[in-house]
């Protein structure tokens, strides 16, 4: 009796304790005297009134903070020569730099901070050359893209979504010593996490510009935003 007796006194120790904490979570309080100015034209765009939805809306703004600036990234993949002769894969290797932000503009309110960004950005890539029929075959682009993110949380500072993208650039590939302007896809997968880190995985389709060839380059690769 008596060890049933302590049972239900844990238990309710433990009812009361998650109650304790669901009604602390509930009863947000915001000092408004000290609330940095920047939240404030998020607060009146998005309408939120109650200190617990503007507690959270905090919280996607400084997400959204974390993703966004100036940015660096590089990229280890294969590429692959759809078009030619030869369509094994070999290695790639290739750099981006450029601008991503994740806070909406004040003209929509499709997402909440955080969740929903773009950026543009310089890329450049190149492959290992190889052996063709008519010499040796290479390949180089560098292309000014713009990718579209869409980012949805995980877990506590780790966000994942998925990569849409366009371009246009200029590419060297086969066995000519000439670049041609050239067309840029990009689809993929990424997940941002601790703040200002990024992983991509992606999937880029490149052709030149007069469609008689065509290049797809699988990459994965790492940015940091500044």
């Amino acid at each position: 009796m008596e060890k049933i007796s302590a049972l239900l006194l844990v238990f309710f120790i433990a009812i009361s304790t998650m109650q304790g904490a669901h009604k602390s979570d509930k009863d947000v309080k915001i000092n408004y005297d000290s609330l940095d100015y920047k939240y404030y034209p998020y607060i009146m765009f998005y309408g939120d009134s109650s200190d617990e939805a503007i507690a959270e809306l905090i919280k996607d703004v400084d997400n959204g903070e974390s993703k966004s600036g100036l940015f660096l990234g590089v990229a280890l993949g294969g590429m692959s020569d759809v078009s030619g002769e030869n369509h094994g894969m070999r290695l790639s290797y290739g750099a981006k730099l450029g601008y991503q932000s994740f806070l909406p503009s004040f003209f929509e309110r499709l997402s909440k901070p955080g969740i929903l960004g773009n950026r543009i950005y310089i890329e450049y890539h190149s492959a290992m050359n190889q052996k063709g029929l008519f010499g040796i075959e290479k390949f180089s682009n560098i292309s000014l893209a713009y990718d579209l993110l869409l980012d949805l949380p995980i877990m506590r500072k780790w966000d994942a979504g998925i990569i849409l993208g366009i371009g246009v650039g200029s590419s060297v590939y086969g066995d000519e010593a000439n670049s041609h302007p050239s067309l840029l896809a990009n689809i993929g997968f990424g997940t941002s996490f601790l703040k200002h880190n990024r992983l991509d995985f992606e999937l880029k389709l490149i052709p030149s510009l007069s469609f008689d060839w065509f290049g797809a380059i699988f990459t994965f690769g790492y940015n940091y935003v500044f």
